[in-house]
């Protein structure tokens, strides 16, 4: 359903942060950051819209991502571990944009 599996993960760690998706309305006032946290290494099962990503050992890993399941949609976002990232103003900033983006597709479909 979310459009990845779990395999593993390196220590926490700074990673650079990238908005793909400059133009999605979940990624509205985020640029690129950085973010101390972890990075899941993780078998993806497409088609999903990458939304964040980071480079790990020259691979590009997804950090976030939206995709159509059944009549709905899912948002995954591998980023907040934990109350310091949680609090991170991007991760902050993406969150309200996750609800605000999931009202107005409640309004659509009545």
């Amino acid at each position: 359903m979310i459009g990845a599996r779990f395999l593993t993960h390196p220590p926490i760690q700074e990673i650079d942060v990238i908005v793909e998706k400059k133009g999605h309305p979940i990624m509205d006032g985020v640029t690129d950051f950085s973010i101390r946290d972890e990075i899941y290494l993780q078998e993806y099962y497409p088609p999903f819209e990458i939304l964040l990503s980071t480079n790990f050992q020259g691979l590009k890993i997804p950090l976030a991502w939206i995709k159509s399941y059944g009549r709905g949609i899912v948002f995954y976002l591998a980023l907040g571990h934990g109350k310091r990232q949680i609090k991170h103003k991007c991760v902050q900033q993406i969150l309200k944009n996750t609800l605000r983006y999931w009202i107005t597709l409640k309004g659509k479909s009545g």
